[in-house]
């Protein structure tokens, strides 16, 4: 994933490829505005923070190795 981190914007293909789920499934979150993105001619365009937000609002973590981490207690709660 080492040339995923350094790159700012995907396709609507990268994304789902990235994520694991078709790429319908990212249209229509776009369509429903729960996804942010650029149309750029035929082609979507979706930022790196946009299509993170995205994931940690459906319940994913963390999508990228340079992503701020929680700290939080709920994290040292399993931690002895």
């Amino acid at each position: 994933m080492d040339g995923e981190t350094t790159r700012t914007t995907f396709t609507l293909l990268e994304a789902a490829a990235l994520l694991q789920v078709h790429p319908e499934t990212l249209r229509r979150a776009i369509k429903a505005e729960e996804l942010l993105a650029a149309k750029i001619g035929k082609e979507y365009r979706i930022s790196k923070t946009d299509l993170e937000a995205y994931w940690i609002a459906k319940g994913g973590g963390a999508l990228f190795d340079d992503s701020p981490r929680p700290q939080g207690p709920a994290l040292r709660q399993g931690q002895k």
